[in-house]
């Protein structure tokens, strides 16, 4: 899972699932592969805020072959209306809990690692967030078996989220020319449809 609040008007949050560890580590061994085909350092991070364009769309079509599928949330902070959310870490827990939410339906004892964020106390107080939020059904398997942190350059996956992530918010940003470029590569692996909110 990873967050983008970017400076403007939209906050997004990204979850990337996968059915099973194994298209996991195959999409994991693929990255790795991207690096070398592209002649990059093996601890080069693709990170797209600070990737190339030709590297977004060489990434993004490297990995859409595989079995994974996305689900993304998008506060448009300009509409919201409540004081809470002037707090960054109540956004994003309240953002992450609509991503889970609506993932509801594809979680069964899922193993989620986030993106490593702000404090040690914030991440915790987040997985107890969702845990406790979604993991209320009597006499049934959690929806989250385990939630852990993951520092993206070392994690292919977390960098899988990011740019999953900052392609719909590139979307976004009317009068970018590639706004469409990237999650048009990536459309047909949505889940579900990219929510805006309010």
């Amino acid at each position: 899972m990873s967050g983008k609040p970017g400076q403007s008007d939209y906050f997004v949050v990204t979850l990337v699932r996968f059915e099973n560890d194994d298209e996991g580590a195959r999409v994991d061994t693929r990255i790795d592969r991207l690096r070398e085909e592209l002649g990059l350092h093996s601890r080069f991070e693709f990170h797209f805020h600070n990737t190339k364009s030709d590297l977004r769309q060489r990434f993004l079509e490297t990995v859409r072959p595989f079995d994974w599928g996305f689900l993304a949330f998008v506060m448009n902070k300009r509409a919201l209306w409540s004081d809470m959310f002037r707090s960054g870490d109540t956004l994003y827990q309240r953002t992450a809990k609509y991503v889970f939410e609506n993932a509801g339906p594809y979680l069964d004892n899922a193993k989620v690692v986030i993106d490593k964020r702000g404090s040690d106390r914030f991440r915790k107080e987040l997985s107890r967030y969702l845990k406790s939020s979604l993991n209320t059904a009597p006499g049934q398997r959690p929806r989250i078996k385990k939630i852990k942190p993951a520092v993206s350059e070392r994690n292919n996956l977390v960098q899988l989220a990011d740019m999953v992530c900052g392609s719909i918010y590139r979307s976004m940003l009317v009068g970018k020319s590639d706004r469409v470029r990237y999650r048009g590569i990536i459309e047909g692996k949505a889940l579900e449809s990219v929510r805006v909110w309010p």
